[in-house]
Protein backbone atom coordinates (compact mmCIF):
# COMPACT_ATOMS: atom_id res chain seq x y z
CA UNK A 1 0.00 0.00 0.00
CA UNK A 2 1.14 2.94 -0.96
CA UNK A 3 1.34 6.38 1.55
CA UNK A 4 0.94 10.19 0.73
CA UNK A 5 -0.37 11.01 -2.94
CA UNK A 6 -0.40 8.14 -5.27
CA UNK A 7 -0.64 10.52 -8.38
CA UNK A 8 1.35 13.23 -9.92
CA UNK A 9 0.51 16.33 -10.07
CA UNK A 10 -2.37 17.03 -13.05
CA UNK A 11 -3.15 13.28 -12.47
CA UNK A 12 -5.78 11.70 -11.49
CA UNK A 13 -7.67 8.32 -10.18
CA UNK A 14 -10.79 8.97 -12.56
CA UNK A 15 -9.19 10.09 -16.02
CA UNK A 16 -12.02 9.85 -17.63
CA UNK A 17 -13.03 12.76 -14.75
CA UNK A 18 -16.79 13.49 -14.44
CA UNK A 19 -18.55 15.18 -17.12
CA UNK A 20 -18.01 18.89 -17.19
CA UNK A 21 -20.53 20.97 -15.67
CA UNK A 22 -22.04 17.91 -13.76
CA UNK A 23 -21.28 19.58 -10.52
CA UNK A 24 -22.64 22.86 -10.90
CA UNK A 25 -26.09 21.51 -12.94
CA UNK A 26 -27.54 21.06 -9.15
CA UNK A 27 -26.23 24.39 -7.80
CA UNK A 28 -27.49 26.25 -10.39
CA UNK A 29 -30.88 24.82 -10.42
CA UNK A 30 -31.16 24.92 -7.02
CA UNK A 31 -30.37 28.34 -6.98
CA UNK A 32 -32.67 29.16 -10.10
CA UNK A 33 -35.64 27.79 -8.05
CA UNK A 34 -34.84 29.87 -5.20
CA UNK A 35 -34.49 33.13 -6.34
CA UNK A 36 -38.02 32.25 -8.12
CA UNK A 37 -39.37 31.56 -4.83
CA UNK A 38 -37.99 34.67 -3.70
CA UNK A 39 -39.37 36.57 -6.01
CA UNK A 40 -42.99 34.86 -5.38
CA UNK A 41 -42.79 35.22 -1.78
CA UNK A 42 -40.15 36.53 -0.71
CA UNK A 43 -41.36 39.50 1.46
CA UNK A 44 -43.94 37.90 3.17
CA UNK A 45 -41.82 34.97 4.31
CA UNK A 46 -38.91 37.77 5.70
CA UNK A 47 -42.20 39.45 7.70
CA UNK A 48 -43.37 36.48 8.68
CA UNK A 49 -40.11 35.46 10.07
CA UNK A 50 -39.20 38.51 11.69
CA UNK A 51 -42.70 38.19 13.80
CA UNK A 52 -43.07 34.48 14.59
CA UNK A 53 -38.78 33.63 14.87
CA UNK A 54 -36.99 37.25 15.79
CA UNK A 55 -33.87 35.30 16.73
CA UNK A 56 -33.65 33.42 13.70
CA UNK A 57 -34.41 36.69 11.50
CA UNK A 58 -31.69 38.24 13.76
CA UNK A 59 -29.35 35.48 12.96
CA UNK A 60 -29.99 35.65 9.09
CA UNK A 61 -29.24 39.83 9.35
CA UNK A 62 -26.30 39.01 11.37
CA UNK A 63 -25.22 36.27 8.80
CA UNK A 64 -25.81 38.43 5.52
CA UNK A 65 -24.49 41.80 6.77
CA UNK A 66 -21.59 41.24 8.69
CA UNK A 67 -18.53 39.69 8.49
CA UNK A 68 -16.43 38.50 11.53
CA UNK A 69 -14.01 41.87 10.89
CA UNK A 70 -16.72 43.81 10.75
CA UNK A 71 -18.66 42.62 13.60
CA UNK A 72 -15.10 43.09 15.66
CA UNK A 73 -14.59 46.15 14.55
CA UNK A 74 -16.22 48.55 16.53
CA UNK A 75 -19.58 47.00 16.73
CA UNK A 76 -19.25 44.35 19.38
CA UNK A 77 -18.64 45.22 22.69
CA UNK A 78 -14.62 45.97 23.69
CA UNK A 79 -13.29 42.48 25.52
CA UNK A 80 -16.12 40.09 24.08
CA UNK A 81 -14.41 36.54 23.34
CA UNK A 82 -15.80 35.15 20.21
CA UNK A 83 -17.57 32.44 22.10
CA UNK A 84 -19.57 35.12 23.45
CA UNK A 85 -20.47 36.78 20.19
CA UNK A 86 -21.54 33.40 18.25
CA UNK A 87 -23.56 32.74 21.74
CA UNK A 88 -25.31 35.85 20.87
CA UNK A 89 -26.13 35.13 17.03
CA UNK A 90 -27.03 31.60 18.17
CA UNK A 91 -29.65 32.60 20.67
CA UNK A 92 -29.85 36.18 21.76
CA UNK A 93 -32.27 35.66 23.80
CA UNK A 94 -30.55 33.33 26.18
CA UNK A 95 -27.42 33.92 25.70
CA UNK A 96 -25.81 34.35 29.84
CA UNK A 97 -23.72 37.47 28.28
Amino acid sequence: MTRGKPWRPGQSGNPAGRPAGTRNKLGEAFIAALADDFAQNGVDVIRATRVRFPAAYLRLVASVTFKHDEARNGIVPEGMSDDELHAIIRDPIGADI
